[in-house]
């Protein structure tokens, strides 16, 4: 996954591992180093939400190269 798939995709586990989600986005002081994205097309947007549902639809909590 790129262009922040990861971190969405990770969040979908946690809820599928019943943990409750809180949105802190304009409440939290967070810091990110500018950088460019490249790597950011459709084609790799469309690859992750197809990750991401598959998460959803499969309730999974765990992938196949992460660590238990």
């Amino acid at each position: 996954m790129q262009y922040g798939g990861e971190d969405r995709e990770f969040g979908e586990r946690l809820v599928n591992y019943n943990i409750k989600p809180i949105q802190i986005r304009y409440s939290a002081v967070c810091v990110h180093l500018f950088h460019l994205r490249g790597y950011k097309n459709e084609e790799t947007i469309k690859y992750n939400n197809e990750i991401r549902s598959l998460t959803s639809k499969q309730k999974s909590t765990k992938t196949l190269s992460g660590m238990d």
